[in-house]
């Protein structure tokens, strides 16, 4: 964690407001509302890995058996699966007490387009849990599972507690690291590299390299590799990067 993140973290461990928090009734308000948008990631992160275990994840399964994911990796990696409903997700949140907004500011549902409810934001597809290096659930990526089923991966947007140009995917998993990172696209090659025993691997969602992505590297290690697909696109991101 950075300073600030680190200063917040003991605040919260021990129960305390921050000091202009404190003060403020609007930034108390805010992180209030935070904290809500955090609880919803983390139920959904919940709701999909039980999905992934139980009958009607069995597409799932059979997908990462084909892709050669161990199921240890799975569970390592909290992966889940969305059934093809448009409100499983979302009844399962509502029964829990999260609003329509809280759960579509954080990502997992959409409005729909009366603007009196809202529905799934994934379905029928295969969840990646994208987590803060303090082990916070901030977003998702959804892998369709139809072969020709477009597009391929749905990610979360940016919300209020989710920016993809300042997380890494799998950063939460190298706090013993020693040496260098490996950078790579996408979820499933990080998976694949941890299954094989490349555990120091990471990925910048979908995204060439950003500041903000470096500098969080940074508080690791002073060496990445970037290793991208071989496709100019691949090549160009790397090259930014």
């Amino acid at each position: 964690l950075n300073f600030n993140e680190a200063v917040e973290a003991l605040a919260q461990r021990a129960g305390m407001d921050l000091p202009t928090e404190a003060e403020d009734d609007k930034l108390r308000a805010a992180r209030a509302y935070r904290e809500r948008l955090y609880a919803v990631c983390k139920e959904a992160a919940r709701f999909y890995h039980e999905k992934l275990k139980a009958q009607e994840g069995a597409p799932a399964r059979e997908y990462l058996k084909r892709r050669g994911v161990a199921w240890n990796a799975a569970v390592r990696f909290g992966l889940g699966f969305a059934p093809d409903s448009w409100e499983a997700a979302t009844g399962c949140l509502r029964a829990k007490g999260f609003s329509d907004r809280e759960m579509i500011d954080a990502g997992v549902a959409i409005r729909n387009k009366a603007g009196d409810s809202c529905y799934d934001a994934y379905r029928g597809r295969l969840i990646f849990p994208i987590i803060a290096t303090n082990g916070r659930v901030l977003g998702f990526g959804a892998r369709a599972l139809k072969k020709d089923e477009q597009p391929k991966y749905i990610n979360t947007g940016d919300t209020p507690i989710y920016n993809k140009r300042s997380n890494l995917y799998a950063m939460n998993a190298q706090k013993g690291l020693k040496g260098e990172l490996i950078m790579v696209e996408g979820y499933m090659d990080v998976i694949s590299l941890h299954s094989a025993g490349i555990t120091n691997a990471v990925a910048s969602l979908g995204t060439a390299m950003t500041r903000q992505q470096a500098r969080l590297a940074k508080r690791y290690t002073e060496s990445v590799y970037l290793c991208y697909d071989g496709d100019s696109a691949g090549q160009n991101a790397a090259l930014r990067g």
